[in-house]
This record gives structure tokens, C-alpha cells and sequence, in this order.
């Protein structure tokens, strides 16, 4: 290349006109007649940090298991450190994994739109519900089958659930009733339960029972859907799974699938917002000892390979409270 150019100058070229049709930087070729040192950092062969060949197989080996290969990365990484296996943080191993082509990647987060604050929190289970009805597809075009589910706020836990052919206040009212008999006897309730602004939620057979039991109710405002964001999460979590059928043959196999997700969202499902955790390890308050088991487990990781763990230490915890994160309308019964 550098004889070209010399050529074409012994012809009577220019300098930067021949730089210019080969394609080179006129002072890059000034450099490599100078032959000056390239002064970049570059590869460097020895880095304290890279991980070893087998610590990448092992992340392979171990993400790559029949139970962890469809798992978004981070819920396989929470499953792996509770069975006490712990080489790398979750998006050291994110980078192995999409390097060896093995398709395991985190779900595109979600838009966080901010909100005004809250006015309405809870620092423990049974302080706060959130409530809806999600309509099932039936086999009838138009017909469906209507799914009351009742949440508790903090702990994400299913406290109570029905399924019947139709909206009705008082089929909400039987199933509050039940709810409230289980996880808060007594009257007197030291309780708020939120919901939208739909014909059973404000029925007035549930504010008689509210009433009476002295329970505290809230509302959206009106045509404001994602004020009720944690009925509405939970609807999406069970409608986007794969195991969810286009529509239901009867009333029964709808009740078969909700009493299999219920089961399976109480204590099976790591929750994002737990930070992974099981929504009945908080709900029942033994999720402290999850996090001190997973917590240790990244100290002694730590002390073996300082170097990895630069910047902010990472703590599992949940937060302390939880609050409604929109605006809300509050009656509080007389």
C-alpha cells in the first residue's frame, strides 16, 4: 500500500489526492512512514476478572438444564443460587449465555411511567387487597366465564378467588365473606380493599359487608384501568402464559386451570417484584430466610473473586413498603 503511493507521487500525484483514492488517512500514512508505535491499550492477556474456561462451561452446563433453558435468565440465576450454585452475576451470565447462541435472554423490561405519590401503603399482609373480574373465553362466541380474584398488596398472594357465569355483587360479597373469615376474623378489620369502579365492586351487598365489618374500600378513578395495576398484573401473568388455551370447553376445565395457576403463582412463581421471590415466603413470613441463604451465598462469592464485584454491593431484599401507585378515591365505611 505504501508503494502504491509513493509511486503515484514519483508520477506526480499529490499526496492527499492518492490517499484519497486508496482509501487512507493522510496522516496515518505519515505515521507508518515515521513508523511510530501504536500506543493502544488493545487485548490484554492477563485480566483478573475474565472468567476461567470452566466457570464458562459451568454456566453452560448449568442454564442449559432441562428445568432452567426456557427460564428468563434472572428467575434461572435465583433458582440456581437457592439450590446453592453461584459463578457469576446474572448478566456476567447473560453474556456467556448469548455468546454460545443459547437463546436465553431477561424479557424486555416494561415502560415505567411515573406517578404522583401514592396515599395508600402497607408493610405487611392483610393490609391492603386489590380486587377484579377478568372475563374467560368460552367456547360460545360471546359467552365467558368470570374470574373473581382477590390480592393482598404486599405479599402478591392470591388470597381468594371464585369463577362463576355472570357478574353479580352478591356472588363478590360470598366470596369477600369467606376471604375476610380466613386471613381476618373478627370485626373492627384493619384493612382497605381497592378495585375499580365496576357495578359489583361498588354492589350493595360488599359495602354492606364492608360496612359491617368496618373495612375501609377504595376506587379508581373513573376510566383509569391502571389504577388497579396489581389486579391487572396479575391477569396479564396468567394470560400470557403458554399454558393458557385460547378458550375454555366448560365452567370445570376453567376452574381446573385457575386452581393449577393459583397454585403455582402462590408457590411456585419467583416474583419480580419480591425480588424473586415466592409470593407465599412473604405472605406467611418466612421469606427473611430465602434472602439470608442467597445473601451468604454472594458474600462468600465476593471474598472469593473481589475483583468481580466492583461498584454498589447487591443485597436481595424486599421492599419494606408497598404502596398504590396511582391516585385513588377512598370511602371509608361509616
Amino acid at each position: 500500500m505504501l508503494a502504491a503511493i509513493e509511486e503515484a507521487i514519483q508520477n506526480g500525484a499529490r499526496l492527499s489526492k492518492a490517499c484519497d483514492v486508496i482509501g487512507l488517512c493522510e496522516r496515518r500514512y505519515r505515521r507508518w512512514r515515521r513508523n511510530v508505535a501504536d500506543n493502544r491499550g488493545g487485548y490484554r492477556e492477563n485480566n483478573s476478572q475474565r472468567l476461567s474456561l470452566e466457570e464458562t462451561a459451568s454456566i453452560i452446563e448449568n442454564f442449559t438444564r432441562e428445568e432452567y433453558r426456557n427460564l428468563p435468565l434472572n428467575i434461572a440465576h435465583a433458582k440456581l443460587m437457592d439450590q446453592g450454585i453461584y459463578i457469576a452475576s446474572p448478566s456476567t451470565c447473560e453474556r456467556v449465555m448469548k455468546a454460545y447462541y443459547q437463546g436465553i435472554g431477561r424479557v424486555a423490561d416494561r415502560n415505567i411511567v411515573r406517578r404522583k405519590r401514592p396515599e395508600y401503603s402497607a408493610k405487611g399482609p392483610n393490609q391492603v387487597w386489590c380486587w377484579d373480574i377478568t372475563w374467560l373465553h368460552s367456547e360460545v362466541t360471546g359467552k365467558y366465564y368470570y374470574l373473581y380474584l382477590i390480592i393482598d398488596m404486599y405479599s402478591r398472594y392470591i388470597v381468594g378467588w371464585s369463577l362463576h357465569t355472570k357478574e353479580d355483587g352478591k356472588l363478590a360479597e360470598m366470596l369477600f365473606a369467606e376471604t375476610l373469615q380466613k386471613y381476618c376474623p373478627g370485626e373492627n378489620v384493619s384493612l382497605l380493599v381497592h378495585a375499580d369502579n365496576g357495578k359489583p365492586m361498588r354492589s350493595k351487598d360488599l359495602k354492606s359487608l364492608f360496612e359491617k365489618l368496618h373495612v375501609m374500600s377504595s376506587h379508581s378513578r373513573p376510566h383509569t384501568s391502571n389504577d388497579n395495576a396489581f389486579a391487572e398484573s396479575i391477569f396479564a401473568t396468567m394470560k400470557s402464559r403458554v399454558v393458557y388455551p385460547e378458550y375454555f370447553m366448560t365452567i370445570e376445565d376453567a376452574e381446573r386451570f385457575v386452581v393449577e395457576f393459583v397454585d403455582w403463582y402462590n408457590n411456585e412463581h419467583l416474583h419480580s417484584g419480591l425480588d424473586l421471590l415466592p409470593p407465599c415466603a412473604v405472605h406467611f413470613g418466612y421469606h427473611q430466610e430465602i434472602l439470608d441463604r442467597r445473601n451468604a451465598l454472594l458474600e462468600r462469592s465476593r471474598e472469593l473473586h473481589p475483583e468481580r464485584f466492583g461498584g454498589r454491593r447487591k443485597f436481595y431484599k424486599i421492599d419494606e413498603t408497598v404502596s398504590l401507585k396511582h391516585r385513588i378515591h377512598l370511602q371509608k365505611a361509616v
